[in-house]
């Protein structure tokens, strides 16, 4: 606002018409309308680029020599030990907080912790097998994939390793020696599937996790006790 040369582009070409007319009577979308009356303060211009063009925002894959050289000639080719060192302490206060965040805490539970996950994984025959897996790239077909590790072919392209650890996104996908633990974990507050699975879903996965929720909270009598009546006299 007050900016007197303000352009805005736009790679979808319909929206020059739109917002290049001050005019809101001739829009007939009540969607479109509301969108109009909220850039009606601004004075601006309005261009149209392709996408072909975008090679700020779409740089990796627009334009892909020139971004390596201007990266090659801003940063070292080796980062300093300071770097390096407070890249490592970030790292670990992250995935540390992530974790416990998403277990909560309860004296009676054991909480779980990045450390705890690695060494249970490093223990663990089919969570090694899959870390080799995503490393080297999942076979075309679930029927090639081993079966070890065949229950992951549908997420495969959203799996990734980091530090020992496999992740699903930005999610940690957790051995078979530690699921119990983190569903009491989940479950120390009786707060309920719905809750369990709220939290569950921001920074952990398995296979068959939203199950494995449900069957602990029916399987809990506290919670059945507590629970709301659903009868009325």
């Amino acid at each position: 606002m007050g900016c007197p040369n303000l352009i805005v582009v736009t790679d979808h070409e319909p929206l020059k018409g739109l917002f290049g007319d001050r005019d809101p009577s001739k829009i007939q979308s009540p969607r479109l309308f509301r969108l109009k009356e909220k850039t009606l303060r601004y004075h601006f211009n309005i261009q149209h680029c392709p996408g072909k063009w975008h090679r700020g925002p779409d740089a990796i894959s627009r334009n892909p020599t020139a971004v390596m050289n201007a990266l090659l000639n801003v940063f070292p080719f080796q980062p300093s030990k300071p770097d390096t060192s407070e890249s490592e302490n970030l790292n670990s206060i992250v995935e540390s907080t992530a974790l416990m965040s998403t277990f909560g805490y309860n004296e009676n539970v054991a909480i779980t912790s990045p450390g705890t996950i690695k060494a249970a994984g490093r223990h663990d025959p089919q969570y090694q097998k899959l870390i080799s897996t995503v490393q080297q790239g999942f076979p075309e077909t679930r029927t090639l994939t081993s079966p070890e590790v065949r229950e992951y072919w549908e997420v495969w392209h959203h799996l990734s390793t980091h530090d020992d650890l496999v992740l699903l996104d930005r999610r940690i996908v957790v051995p078979k020696g530690q699921r119990g633990n983190i569903l009491r974990c989940l479950h120390s507050a009786h707060q309920g599937i719905i809750g369990m699975k709220a939290r569950a879903n921001e920074s952990i996965y398995w296979p068959g996790m939203n199950a494995s929720i449900h069957n602990t909270r029916e399987n809990c009598m506290t919670c059945t006790r507590i629970a709301p009546s659903h009868f009325f006299l």
